[in-house]
């Protein structure tokens, strides 16, 4: 935890904006990957009115 504290006191704001959003980022778009594999998959199996279910 110290590390961290003093990693943000003294790094440059725009590296630490980088660092610090880039998991945060890879987790939406990994959520909206999931989101968009999953629409598909119950629009071909089970039908287009199934894509309502999900929303």
């Amino acid at each position: 935890m110290k590390q961290l504290t003093a990693r943000l006191g003294e790094e440059k704001i725009s590296k630490l904006l980088v660092n610090l959003s880039l998991p945060a980022t890879i987790g939406m778009m990994v959520t909206a990957l999931y989101n968009l594999v999953d629409t598909i998959f119950v629009g071909r199996g089970v039908g287009a009115i199934a894509i309502g279910g999900l929303t």
